[in-house]
């Protein structure tokens, strides 16, 4: 160490393993013999190689308090699900798909949806939410497009494999209730699963009402068996234009697909006043059949359906839908 100015030191600290803590008291010894010594300092060292999310929920008893460096994108910024303790989700920007809570006991600001991070700090886990605490973070970038969130339907987000990871289904809404003192509102969907809407996050849940369809995407979470999606933003949040309570309607309608644009996966929903064969034909901008689904003894009703275009490159489709006496067309766009 060397003086630096006044009472100020300078010294040099020698490279240290990723994923450790460093520890640095200072000694010093005066003229007259006299010893003092500093607080003790304590950083956490982060790695330049990164862990994978998706590895630390695959060997979750392996990671357990473990020191850890992660890098993602977040999806659910801090203040948004709890404005008093930092709960915050970041995911792996590849295709793994998997994300994990960031939390600690006091509310950190500045971290934000579509901020890069860099984030050290020990992993742990509360009940069945994979979470890394006592963290600290580095802003690589900001306002960036989020992971593509995965589609599913209501009873596939029932799963462990999407605990703290970006999802998206539709569904319709089978009841409603109102969580704690007004401190957040639960929406059950399609009877199998339940859309968490805090009330901290500022969305309007007095547009929900039984029997409407929805699309919903969010964080899935999982709190020992049951599961639900944490949805925090107004964006995540759009109406399929139906009222799925209405079982014997009297038009032939084509909603608009949602997602849209979308990659791969978009999903259909549409009315028919008649009963028998309906009849979902896409094709590209060339007017090209690419894709058909057909089915038979559709009752009176409004249906839902998902259109996976995997097979095909990213441009501009049309979807016809057509029953034995209407037929009705909408443009969407695949973006790979």
């Amino acid at each position: 160490m060397w003086p630096e100015s006044g009472d100020l030191w300078m010294g040099i600290v020698p490279s240290q393993d990723g994923n450790s803590l460093l520890e640095i008291q200072v000694e010093a010894t005066d003229t007259d013999g006299n010893v003092g010594e500093s607080t003790v300092n304590s950083f956490l060292v982060a790695s330049n190689t990164p862990t994978d999310i998706s590895d630390i929920h695959d060997n979750i008893d392996n990671y357990l308090y473990e020191i850890v460096t992660i890098k993602g994108i977040v999806t659910i910024g801090s203040g948004v699900l709890d404005d008093d303790d930092t709960r915050a989700y970041i995911q792996d920007e590849d295709e793994s798909g998997r994300g994990l809570n960031l939390f600690d006991y006091d509310l950190i600001e500045g971290i934000d949806r579509g901020d890069e991070l860099r984030v050290v700090g020990y992993v742990d886990q509360y009940i069945t939410t994979v979470e890394v605490t006592n963290f600290i973070i580095e802003t690589l970038s900001t306002e960036n497009n989020l992971p593509a969130a995965i589609v599913t339907t209501p009873t596939g987000a029932n799963s462990s494999d999407y605990e703290g990871t970006l999802l998206s289904f539709p569904g319709e809404i089978t009841s409603i209730e109102t969580i704690g003192d007004d401190d957040g509102t639960k929406l059950t969907i399609d009877d199998v699963t339940s859309v968490m809407i805090w009330h901290t996050t500022d969305i309007t849940t007095s547009q929900f009402q039984v029997g409407t369809g929805w699309y919903f995407t969010g964080v899935g979470s999982q709190y020992i068996e049951t599961y639900q999606l944490l949805v925090a933003y107004d964006e995540d949040i759009a109406t399929l234009g139906i009222d799925a309570g209405n079982t014997l309607p009297n038009e032939f309608a084509l909603y608009p697909a949602f997602p849209n644009p979308f990659n791969p996966v978009t999903t259909i929903s549409f009315t028919t006043d008649i009963e028998g064969e309906i009849q979902l034909d896409i094709f590209d901008i060339n007017g090209r059949l690419v894709d058909q689904m057909n089915y038979e003894n559709i009752s009176p009703g409004t249906h839902r359906t998902t259109w996976d275009a995997s097979s095909l490159s990213s441009g501009v489709y049309f979807i016809r839908l057509k029953n034995n006496t209407h037929h009705a067309i909408q443009k969407v766009m695949l973006l790979k």
